[in-house]
Order: C-alpha cells, then sequence, then structure tokens
C-alpha cells in the first residue's frame, strides 16, 4: 500500500480531475483541469513528465500495462497517447 500526499504531488492550480497509478507503484499520472497530463514519481512527489493533451479539462487518464503509453481523454472530446 502506497500513501501518497496528493496536496503536495499536484501542482497548485491545476485543479485534478483524474488519476492513474503504474502498475508496480513507481509512478503516477495525474489530469488537470489546465489540460494537461504530468507523471509523478510516487515515492517522492517529483515531477518528472508533462504531456500537453489541449487547452480542455482532462477527465480520464490511463498507463499501458507495460507502462510505456499514456493516454489522457479530456472534454475536447479527443483522446490523446503519448510516449
Amino acid at each position: 500500500l502506497h500513501a501518497i500526499p496528493l496536496a503536495r504531488v499536484v501542482a497548485p492550480g491545476t485543479g485534478l480531475r483524474s488519476l492513474a497509478m503504474s502498475g508496480n507503484g513507481a509512478f503516477l499520472v495525474a489530469g488537470g483541469a489546465d489540460g494537461k497530463a504530468r507523471r509523478y514519481n510516487a515515492s517522492n512527489g517529483t515531477a518528472e513528465k508533462e504531456y500537453p493533451a489541449g487547452d480542455k479539462a482532462l477527465e480520464a487518464v490511463a498507463i499501458t500495462r507495460n507502462e510505456q503509453l499514456v493516454a489522457a481523454a479530456g472534454d475536447d472530446g479527443k483522446l490523446r497517447v503519448f510516449t
């Protein structure tokens, strides 16, 4: 079981809308109201990568089983996949 302080992980003002955790628990991806998905190190909360997924809020984020791809779906009706 991992305890992650989400208040520290999610950048202020991004408006957390969705969250996905990697299968091994090493990282998580947060989708924000600002249209960006962000990857964070689960053990220390450090931001590792940002995925620009549009200008509309993200309603869903997902990580593939092999943890190679991140998908983000937003209010603009588009699904974007990132490596």
